[in-house]
């Protein structure tokens, strides 16, 4: 099972393209080379699903969770299951979320539990949070809790 990084939340880093952005002679810094960033790519794939109809998820690249809640978080995943889980329990994705509470938080609803593991890890990471929020900064919803020591 992957460990999870406070790197997968951060916002993405801004560059310059080798070659892209060189000024004829190929030295960097120079010429009118313009800054991409690393979710430019993830633009593109976003928008060839959207054109083929799979889910579409609407996490703002820029939320970062709290870390003190993340270390919780990190915790409970490793007590759920993969990032990617649809084992047919009536649970799915790395947070093991059922349907309802999926679609009862933020984004557009997920048409099934295969739609939830499919998720990016932010965007399930995300949703829990908000579910979290919502039961007054409680880990009620996850059985696993009691592992982590929390409630």
């Amino acid at each position: 099972m992957p460990v999870l990084s406070a790197d997968v939340l951060r916002p993405p880093r801004r560059h310059r393209l080798p070659g892209v952005c060189a000024d004829p002679t190929g030295r960097p810094g120079r010429g009118r080379g313009r800054v991409v960033g690393e979710g430019d790519g993830v633009l593109r794939v976003a928008l060839a699903v959207l054109a083929i109809g799979l889910p579409h998820h609407t996490t703002p690249h820029v939320w970062v969770a709290p870390s003190g809640w993340l270390v919780q978080a990190t915790c409970i995943h490793q007590h759920e299951g993969a990032w990617n889980d649809n084992t047919g329990n009536g649970y799915a994705g790395g947070m093991q979320f059922e349907l309802g509470t999926w679609n009862s938080v933020a984004g557009r609803p997920a048409r099934s539990l295969r739609d939830v593991a499919r998720a990016p890890i932010r965007e399930q990471l995300r949703r829990a949070y908000l579910v979290w929020l919502r039961d007054g900064r409680s880990w009620r919803e996850w059985g696993t809790a009691r592992a982590c020591g929390l409630r």
